[in-house]
């Protein structure tokens, strides 16, 4: 790969990151699986009140393992 294909994707990459679409997928994936959570649970000890923070703070923790 080129350095200017790998600097082009980068760009893509970035763009697509700080897309308001990717960011509004990202909170309703979470908003589902707070539902899913909220279900699946049958004591019911299920979380449905987590909010974005939580799939940033687990990214952190995999971006540092």
């Amino acid at each position: 790969m080129l350095i200017t294909e790998i600097k082009e994707s980068a760009r893509d990459k970035n763009y697509i990151l700080e897309s308001s679409l990717y960011k509004n997928i990202r909170e309703r994936y979470v908003q589902v699986l707070n539902v899913i959570n909220s279900i699946a649970n049958v004591e019911g000890r299920g979380r449905e009140d987590l909010d974005i923070s939580i799939l940033l703070d687990a990214e952190r923790v995999m971006d540092n393992y």
